[in-house]
């Protein structure tokens, strides 16, 4: 086995075997528990987007699509789909924008 990797076995690091934890649902934050969630939080809370006019993956329209039905304040910005490494400017510019939003209510 090549340095650095482990072997996968019927153990939990803890010692436990895996067959012992009968249900799939978390029982303590130790089992990484996710909090109980009621409201989606993009229906809660503001939502900002920042459409790739130049992506090639994910067709701007449809992004366009997903940003209004988040209900978010939608910028646009000529970039590739890795729109954080192209135009890193922009994507600077809406989460200032998000974050004076978020600090102003």
């Amino acid at each position: 086995m090549p340095a650095g990797l482990r072997r996968i076995t019927q153990e939990r690091a803890h010692g436990e075997p895996c067959e012992a934890k009968t249900s799939n649902t978390p029982t303590s934050l130790g089992d990484h528990a996710p909090l109980p969630a009621t409201t989606p939080a993009w229906k809660a809370k503001p939502s900002f987007y920042l459409v790739a006019t130049d992506d090639r993956m994910i067709p701007p329209a449809a992004q366009r699509s997903m940003a209004k039905c988040a209900g978010a304040t939608i910028a646009e910005a000529a970039g590739s789909h890795a729109i954080y490494v192209s135009k890193p400017k922009a994507v600077v510019a809406l989460v200032e924008e998000a974050s004076k939003a978020a600090t102003a209510k």
